[in-house]
């Protein structure tokens, strides 16, 4: 560099490098005003001179040939790579061996420092395997990576385990194992680069001795049918099984290609579109027995927001009174829900998570219980809710339970444009409370039971019915009101029903309102995979085993909107019935009304089920049977049942005529939320049989009688007390 004597003048420097690597000596030239010629210095010299500078630093490397210096520079927004035929260090002294990577928008004055250095290569045998006898090969799948070169040749060595193991080809990267013994191996991968330079890598193989199978039969479960909407483009398969299952795997049989096999339990699958998959699961044992499943994905187009805000519902709190020791948590919400799931948060561990939206607790002692239910929807959005189970010994609660009816839902067709809420509840109430909780606002909170809501308009209403006792204690129920222009579409997969096994055959009954052009059956929860998508509007179910399982009905119309409802069906074995009645009050008797409600009988010991136009085999016990006319009625109970008096004070009389002799007869009292107050088993009975039953410590209100004869044939009706 040149410059006059005034240096001052020129400003301050320090922090510099100065490469001039050819002649260090030479690095500044100077030309002071007095001087003919210019004074060269080196770093040194010009430090001492100027009295600045004294953070700069000379070149790191002095070099006689100028082929021995490069300038790189990077001009664009990336990092750039660029290789280098020699080991270099830039003006800082620091080193590259072979290339160099420039950051975005900058450059290096780089110096050679003699050749460059050869990088080992790496070497990957693969993971560690365990099989099982037998079992006795396995696949090594080695690899290598040269970061300066390129691999020249592969060696496998076995380095230790039994003498038994011959290695197919030592020389290839992806080999075999044969003829392996129980116990553990060691294999070594040693991978040479073009330069002789070479990295190991040892892989372990464990081969575990034949594991016997026990009692369990081989079986494949690839889980329920799944349906999602758009955005959702991924699903998860769990794949379960039983048996001495070693080996899983999944394969698309069926829809848009999106994957390949995948060997795993549980696999995930991305990049779904409209369309309906297939999914094949085989499962494989010890002894190379296999046995496969299917479940069926469906991808809908984007989900449109109904507008209807995602709630959870866990229901009203609840108190029992012992020795009552399980209840029935209904669940509910609204939105676009897609999951419910319970979980216990307070209180003595009772329960783990469950999985439906109704969910029977059992094994309860005197305390509280917290249960928290969540609800989520298409979105993967989630909401909470709670109840409070309260148990309690009969001493301290009246057998008054407090409950809250909001009523039923209800529709409205412009231009009606008013509706009356009638709520109602049971217990030692002393407030009622009606808020509104969704829809265009129209009212704030109202504290009578019966009030009238005026000026709606068309889209959904939900109003939340809240009752308080004398304890401060409180119960919710919700109701929904629609007003609409025109028709509403809805479904209604109709009542809950109950099974008493052996019954295992249970007909359901679709309808809806609305333009329906189409109906759909499908189950989506229970203990066993009873039926695949059945497209009538009434079906009947065989071989259902014993727990509680949810079937969803969907109707469709002209235009392609759909609804949805879902009816639970609970099957009770004969031993939870046993338990069921050792459970309730001794010495309290309770009644019935002279109507029946619901009655059935299915004889589930032949080998058909009569219908009024055709018989249906029940051989094949994974058959599907579908009719509109349902099962006959061959009624156990004759027309000489009598409760009375009907309403009731204190005591009913109940009189029942059964017609098969030694009948064991079940008779059980519940509320409005099917919590049962009372049960009383009959056995050996026949002819006329004749019960009274004491409800005088009941509230007043209407409950539902039920009595079930030889587990097969039930009837349910209502009583009234007073």
């Amino acid at each position: 560099m040149s410059l006059w004597d005034d240096i001052p003048q020129f400003g301050t420097a320090n922090n510099n490098y100065y490469a001039r690597p050819m002649d260090d000596n030479t690095t500044i030239h100077l030309y002071p005003k007095s001087a003919v010629y210019a004074i060269k210095q080196d770093v040194a010299a010009w430090q001492k001179y100027t009295g600045q500078e004294g953070s700069s630093k000379k070149s790191p490397k002095t070099i006689k040939d100028v082929n021995d210096l490069r300038f790189e520079y990077n001009a664009g927004p990336n990092d750039k790579s660029i290789s280098l035929d020699a080991n270099y260090i830039d003006v800082k002294g620091k080193s590259y061996n072979g290339s160099i990577v420039l950051a975005p928008y900058t450059s290096a004055v780089l110096i050679k420092n003699g050749a460059a250095t050869n990088q080992s290569p790496i070497a990957n045998a693969g993971s560690d395997q365990t099989i099982n006898l037998p079992d006795n090969s396995v696949n090594l799948s080695g690899s290598g990576e040269d970061p300066d070169g390129s691999i020249s040749s592969y060696l496998w060595t076995k380095i230790s385990g039994p003498s038994k193991g011959s290695i197919s080809s030592n020389s290839s990267a992806k080999t075999s194992v044969t003829n392996l013994d129980e116990g553990v191996y060691e294999f070594e991968l040693k991978v040479t680069d073009n330069k002789s330079a070479t990295g190991t890598d040892i892989v372990k193989i464990t081969v575990k001795s034949k594991v016997t199978t026990g009692t369990d039969p081989l079986t494949a479960n690839a889980g329920n049918n799944q349906t999602i909407s758009l955005p959702v483009n991924s699903v998860t398969l769990n794949g379960t099984g039983t048996g001495d299952i070693i080996g899983y795997e999944w394969r698309q049989i069926a829809g848009q290609n999106v994957t390949s096999s995948i060997n795993s339990a549980q696999a995930v699958i991305n990049g779904l579109d409209v369309g309906v998959y297939k999914f094949e699961l085989k499962v494989t044992d010890s002894d190379n027995n296999t046995q496969r499943d299917t479940v069926t994905i469906t991808v809908l187009t984007q989900v449109q927001s109904s507008g209807t805000e995602l709630t959870a519902n866990a229901g009203g709190n609840q108190i029992l009174n012992l020795p009552i020791k399980s209840v029935v948590l209904k669940g509910s919400g609204t939105g676009e829900i897609i999951a419910y799931q319970w979980r216990q948060i307070a209180g003595r561990q009772v329960t783990s998570s469950i999985n439906v939206a109704e969910a029977v607790v059992d094994g309860l002692d005197e305390g509280e219980f917290t249960f928290e239910l969540k609800v989520t929807d298409v979105r993967n959005q989630v909401m909470r809710d709670t109840a409070i189970i309260s148990v309690v010994k009969s001493s301290q609660n009246s057998g008054t339970i407090l409950t809250a009816n909001a009523g039923g839902n209800q529709i409205l067709l412009l231009p009606e444009n008013s509706v009356i809420l009638d709520g109602s509840g049971t217990g030692d109430i002393v407030s009622y409370q009606w808020r509104q909780i969704e829809g265009r606002y129209v009212t704030s909170s109202i504290d009578f039971a019966k009030t009238e809501i005026t000026g709606l308009r068309e889209g959904e209403y939900k109003f939340e019915l809240k009752v308080i006792d004398s304890k401060g204690k409180n119960s919710r129920d919700t109701m929904k009101v629609t007003v609409s222009n025109s028709y509403v579409l809805t479904s209604n997969a109709g009542p809950d029903q109950t099974l008493y096994m052996p019954s295992n055959v249970v007909s359901l009954y679709g309808s809806g309102t609305g333009n329906i052009v189409a109906y759909q059956w499908r189950q989506v929860s229970g203990p066993s995979k009873s039926t695949s998508s059945i497209d009538d509007q009434n079906a009947v179910i065989t071989d259902l085993k014993e727990g509680l399982y949810e079937f969803e009905l969907k109707v469709t119309d002209s235009k392609g909107k759909i609804d949805r409802d879902i009816v639970k069906v609970n099957v009770v074995g004969m031993g939870s019935m046993s338990s069921f009645m050792s459970r309730t009050s001794p010495g309290s008797s309770q009644q019935m009304t002279n109507d029946f409600e619901t009655s059935s009988k299915t004889d589930v010991t032949k080998n058909s089920i009569a219908f009024s136009d055709k018989q249906i085999n029940l051989k094949d016990s994974s058959s599907i049977m579908k009719t509109n006319q349902g099962l006959m009625e061959q009624p156990e109970l004759s027309n000489n049942l009598k409760v009375y008096p009907n309403p009731i004070m204190d005591v009913a009389n109940l009189e029942i005529y059964i017609v098969n002799p030694n009948s064991n007869v079940l008779i059980y009292i519940s509320d409005i939320k099917g919590t049962t107050l009372f049960s009383k088993q009959i056995k050996g009975a026949s002819g006329s049989v004749r019960e009274k039953m004491n409800i005088s410590n009941f509230a007043n209100g209407i409950y539902t009688l039920t009595v079930i004869v030889n587990s097969v044939e039930k009837k349910s009706i209502q009583i009234i007390k007073l």
